[in-house]
């Protein structure tokens, strides 16, 4: 029996069945295919393709339709084929629509293919940069300064952006911009643009101004003087211009050293037409600056009359002293007396030239000394002064003295009169009287000689009376090599002999001593120094011993030597240089009696000084423990004592190493066969030997390319070549980098002015094949994957070369697959209980996926 089942089979026709909307991305210049194919094909379907409302083959020459309209084909597609095409899939049922929406992508590009790279800026001033692109998707525009972003959020410097960031603009260039590298990226998603700005900012001429923009220079007649424009900003283009009393300076001038750089003014032997106002005239684009020098030119002061003049005053009267000199600039006078300090009585007068003593007397006697100084030498004038006493009677005034003597015997009366200082009996006149009336003398009485004594007659000598010493003066002075004469007077009766003694001992045979007038007076013939010791045998003490037989009587007379300052060197000038942060020693040896008092003066004035200076020996030697330029100068150390000065200049110039000033590296950039000039900002002692090297090579004098001037502080290098440089540099040799499948990967070649050099790019150490497939580009300046795929793995190298050598950049480049199951079939499995049973998971990915199991 059989039985039998009938089953109808009932076909339900629907509207034909797409896929949804896409996007679909072109590079400009790619074949492009567009799918419209329905899910079920079995019934019979018409297929259109409508592009801004008419077919889309008519839309274009370079689309076509295939495969009865399932495919259509734009072949290297146009900027124009962009926009939105629509396919209409018709059955009996009806008809569905599927929109493709086909964005062409152009990389990004510059408009302007000719531009200014390097901008030299004054500051203050504006600067715009334009990174004008064109591109689809429109670019977008990132600006970095040294590699660092700059927001166009009002971030960094006060920056403007305007046309979507393809314009910078920064109104108001400063110093702290430095010379920098302004980068436009231009990218779109398709590919990306880069240019690069050399901004330089170029800053005024900036002077030192130590002291104000007036500097006065003073110098010696005779010497040489160079004045230095004191730029203190590191500066390559400007100009300097030199003018004396507003007239232009040249090196045509007699006595006139310009240098090659225009810095320094040497004017040698200077006159007195020399003096003036000297100016620097410093100016580049960005500004200009000046600097003056009043120069004064001092010539040694001039004594006017005679070194030595004597002068006399009468006791009482007033004294004046003027130092006759004549000179235009004078740095100090200086007064004493004796070689030791001025009076207290003694006035200075507000000029310094003249002193002023009112009512001499006796203690006002002696020698003055002036002494005028300046940087360029000094004189000096000594005034013999004595003081004309009055003549005095010992005693008061009113004092009698009663005097009795018998008769017919004869008296003699003594008039007491002090001896003037350093004067004699004679320049006095003595008149005797009797009763208040004139003297009419008998012819038995006389009066003596020198009229001091009164001698009486018709008396009888009396009994032996003592003697008398006469002499008050017990100090003397003694000049070196001069002779003194020692008066001893006494009044005895009878007559008294007379003994001489020195320092306790009998005279004796001393060849260098004389008695004389009976012993009344001891003549020193010739004050001589013996021995190293520095002394005079004659200095001491003497004795005159007067004694009769009434007795005897004594005075000790003191007898100083004196001898005038002298320095005891083989020249009076001398010139001294040493090392910054050395030790110096002036030294001053001096010799005189009494021992001199040693002064230093630096540049005209009293040396001041400071932790690092010190004198020794009394004063003999100015010691400087650690010298610094500011040391450098003129000084002088003067010797003085009762009997005059002495004074020794040295020249002292404290030699500084070079120093280079700015930074330790400096990089220039110069169009090949173009022109540029290095300068070495070098300060230190002249003569500086400046050597100029290339890649650690000195740089040859006859190099034609290559002048060295300015003393060596200037480099012009003319007609550059690539050769000039140095062997291109990576500042890191290698980089791992990591890309997911499908996205896009870039290589930057970073290296200052890849312009200049040849850059390839190696692929595992082969070149890279530019007909290879569009899947990616490269230029100097970066390689670019656009759709990373597993086969991209691999390890890319940038090769950049110039005549001085070559470098290499190794990129290790690793394209990451996400997890993926290689199939998805079987994902249900039947088993029998009891059986075993295997169950595949095949994966793939980049690296290798880590497999977990879980069960429910």
């Amino acid at each position: 029996m059989r039985e039998e089942k009938i089953i109808r089979l009932i076909f339900c026709l629907a509207n034909p069945e797409l896929g949804p909307d896409e996007v679909v991305e072109a590079a400009a210049g790619s074949l492009v295919t567009l799918d419209c194919t329905p899910k079920d094909e079995r019934f019979r379907t018409s297929i259109t393709w409508i592009k801004d409302n008419e077919e889309a083959q008519e839309s274009a020459d370079n689309v076509k339709v295939g495969l009865s309209g399932r495919k259509l084909y734009i072949n290297k597609v146009e900027l124009y084929n962009d926009g939105i095409y629509t396919c209409i899939v018709r059955n009996l049922a009806g008809e569905t629509h599927k929109n493709v929406y086909l964005r062409v992508l152009i990389p990004p590009s510059f408009k302007e293919k000719n531009y200014k790279a390097h901008h030299k800026i004054p500051i203050g001033r504006p600067l715009t940069l334009k990174c004008i692109t064109f591109g689809n998707p429109e670019p977008e525009t990132v600006w970095e300064k040294d590699g660092v972003e700059l927001s166009q959020n009002g971030g960094l410097m006060n920056t403007i952006f305007e046309e979507n960031g393809q314009i910078l603009t920064i109104p108001d260039v400063t110093n702290t911009h430095k010379k920098s590298v302004f980068t436009c990226t231009a990218k779109n998603g398709v590919g990306l643009v880069t240019r690069d700005f050399y901004v330089d900012p170029i800053t005024p001429p900036v002077l030192s101004f130590g002291g104000g923009r007036t500097s006065r220079v003073t110098e010696i007649i005779g010497e040489a003087l160079t004045l230095d424009c004191p730029i203190s900003s590191t500066l390559m283009d400007y100009q300097i211009i030199w003018y004396k009393d507003g007239q232009l300076m040249q090196n045509s001038y007699p006595r006139v050293q310009i240098s090659a750089d225009q810095r320094k003014v040497r004017l040698n032997n200077l006159i007195n037409e020399d003096e003036g106002t000297y100016t620097c005239f410093v100016k580049n684009p960005a500004g200009e600056a000046m600097r003056e020098f009043k120069v004064d030119i001092i010539a040694p002061p001039q004594l006017i009359g005679s070194n030595i003049e004597y002068v006399e005053v009468p006791e009482g009267n007033d004294l004046s002293l003027k130092c006759p000199f004549e000179a235009e600039t004078v740095g100090q006078v200086m007064w004493d007396k004796n070689g030791g300090k001025m009076p207290s009585n003694v006035q200075i007068l507000s000029d310094n030239a003249t002193i002023y003593v009112h009512s001499a007397a006796a203690n006002d006697e002696g020698s003055y000394h002036c002494l005028v100084h300046n940087r360029a030498g000094s004189v000096e004038k000594t005034f013999r002064v004595k003081v004309l006493l009055k003549p005095r009677i010992i005693g008061a005034a009113n004092d009698n003295d009663t005097i009795e003597a018998a008769a017919d015997r004869s008296v003699v009366l003594v008039c007491p009169i002090q001896r003037t200082y350093g004067g004699e009996m004679g320049d006095i006149e003595i008149e005797w009287f009797k009763d208040n009336a004139p003297l009419k003398a008998r012819s038995t009485d006389r009066v003596l000689p020198n009229g001091k004594y009164l001698h009486i007659s018709n008396s009888k000598p009396p009994d032996a009376v003592p003697p008398t010493i006469l002499s008050n003066e017990t100090d003397f002075v003694i000049p070196v090599k001069q002779s003194l004469l020692i008066t001893c007077d006494t009044e005895s009766s009878p007559q008294a002999s007379i003994q001489w003694t020195f320092n306790n001992q009998d005279v004796g045979d001393r060849q260098n001593i004389q008695i004389l007038n009976s012993g009344r007076q001891l003549r020193i013939v010739s004050a001589e120094i013996f021995n190293k010791g520095r002394y005079i045998e004659d200095e001491g003490l003497y004795t005159c011993r007067v004694s009769n037989r009434a007795g005897e009587n004594t005075v000790d007379i003191k007898v100083t030597a004196l001898e005038k300052p002298s320095i005891v060197m083989n020249e009076n000038h001398q010139t001294v240089t040493a090392v910054e942060n050395s030790s110096i020693v002036l030294k001053c040896p001096t010799t005189g009696l009494p021992k001199p008092t040693v002064s230093w003066l630096k540049n005209g004035f009293p040396f001041i000084f400071t932790p690092d200076s010190k004198v020794l020996f009394d004063g003999q030697e100015l010691q400087i423990s650690r010298a610094n330029a500011s040391d450098s100068g003129h000084y002088s150390c003067i010797a003085t004592n009762e009997g005059g000065s002495a004074d020794m200049s040295y020249s002292l110039e404290v030699l500084t190493p070079p120093k280079i000033s700015g930074p330790a590296e400096e990089k220039a950039e110069i169009l090949e066969t173009g022109a540029t000039a290095l300068f070495c900002d070098v300060n230190g002692s002249e003569p500086l030997e400046i050597i100029w090297t290339k890649n650690r090579q000195d740089i040859s004098s006859t190099d034609s390319t290559a002048q060295i001037s300015s003393q060596g502080r200037l480099l012009n290098i003319l007609g550059a070549k690539v050769d000039d440089e140095d062997p291109p540099k990576f500042d890191v040799d290698s980089e791992v980098k990591e890309v997911k499948v499908g996205e896009r990967l870039v290589l930057p070649c970073t290296i200052d002015g890849a312009e200049r050099f040849n850059v390839s790019w190696l692929l595992n150490g082969r070149p890279i094949d530019s007909k290879t497939p569009s899947s990616f580009k490269y230029d100097k300046r970066r390689f670019e994957l656009f759709e990373a795929r597993l086969s991209d793995t691999g390890v890319y190298a940038c090769v950049v070369r110039n005549e001085a050598g070559s470098a290499k950049k190794n990129f290790d480049v690793a394209v990451l697959e996400v997890p993926r199951f290689l199939s998805l079939n079987d994902t249900t499995t039947s088993i029998i209980s009891g059986k075993s049973v295997q169950l595949n998971c095949s994966i793939t990915g980049v690296p290798t996926p880590v497999i977990k199991w879980q069960k429910d």
